[in-house]
């Protein structure tokens, strides 16, 4: 087990994630955000010269469809996740929704995602991967318009 790769991969998260949680509040955030950045970047190259590492991160750079195909993913639920953040806070502050409510309106989507989950699966053995991914951002990227034209 790699224990080297496994703290810096903690550590370097930790900082990054607290140092964006506070950036703002104190001038020694930027510090730890470049501290976070460059444990980082130590964790990728140790992980490249391990022989079990944590990640395979050999397999981002030799497998160009798998890196970008997760690169994708990181954006599109980057996206997901930011749209729902701020929406639930839309619908309780600006709709004046009962945050009950908005929470049931938002349990909407990880609900759908289970349901359909078994059978985008059995969708993905018969049609290409590639063309499910591309019709999924596309009705991600309707659903951000539809959001957009909501009223305030």
């Amino acid at each position: 087990m790699d224990w080297k790769g496994n703290v810096l991969f903690v550590i370097s998260l930790v900082f990054v994630m607290f140092s964006l949680s506070e950036f703002g509040n104190a001038w020694w955030t930027r510090i730890v955000l470049v501290a976070g950045i460059a444990l980082l970047a130590v964790f990728i190259v140790h992980e490249t010269r391990v022989p079990e590492p944590v990640v395979q991160v050999k397999l981002f750079v030799q497998n160009r469809a798998y890196g970008l195909s997760n690169l994708a993913n990181l954006l599109s639920f980057g996206a997901c996740y930011a749209v729902t953040y701020t929406l639930a806070i839309f619908l309780a502050n600006v709709w004046h929704m009962d945050t009950a409510l908005a929470g049931l309106v938002l349990v909407v989507t990880p609900v759908a995602q289970a349901l359909f989950s078994a059978y985008a699966g059995t969708l993905a053995d018969r049609i290409a991967a590639y063309k499910i991914a591309a019709a999924g951002t596309c009705i991600l990227v309707l659903s951000f318009c539809v959001l957009m034209s909501l009223s305030v």
